[in-house]
């Protein structure tokens, strides 16, 4: 196995569909195997912890994660790592920690995202201008329906 090879980390994935060969980059990628195990660990806790899982999600694992990802990147704070639910709040709080107004955002139109939307709030409130790509995906097209870019 070469330095490269993740093919040991998708093994569920793999085996699901043999002969598949599969080049997504984005939200339709093999899951690892880490993330069923995943799974099967949020729901045990929440059975078992119920209204108290998030004191374990929120008190444990989320710093956890930060470190593993500040590790990872080599940051030196792992509070200088963020987690986001979504794209609208993901762009909210880029926008909220760069003063610079008005704050100028260029969208892709390379996949399925809810930036389009969360964009033309901002754009909308005064606070910014928002650029959508002009590229060929049915996704970017769909999205573009009635915006015009910068």
């Amino acid at each position: 196995m070469s330095a490269g090879d993740f093919r040991h980390l998708f093994q569920r994935s793999i085996a699901a569909a043999p002969g598949r060969l599969h080049f997504a980059a984005h939200s339709h990628h093999l899951w690892p195997d880490a993330s069923y195990v995943g799974q099967i660990a949020a729901w045990e806790d929440a059975a078992r912890l119920a209204d108290r899982k998030w004191e374990r999600v929120m008190g444990e694992l989320w710093p956890a994660a930060q470190h593993h990802v500040a590790d990872e990147l080599k940051l030196p704070d792992p509070a200088s790592v963020v987690f986001s639910s979504n794209t609208h709040d993901f762009l909210l709080r880029i926008a909220s920690a760069i003063a610079e107004r008005p704050l100028r955002l260029l969208s892709g139109d390379g996949g399925v995202s809810q930036f389009p939307a969360a964009g033309g709030a901002l754009g909308g409130s005064g606070g910014g201008r928002v650029a959508h790509g002009r590229g060929r995906s049915r996704h970017g097209r769909e999205a573009r329906r009635g915006r015009e870019g910068i």
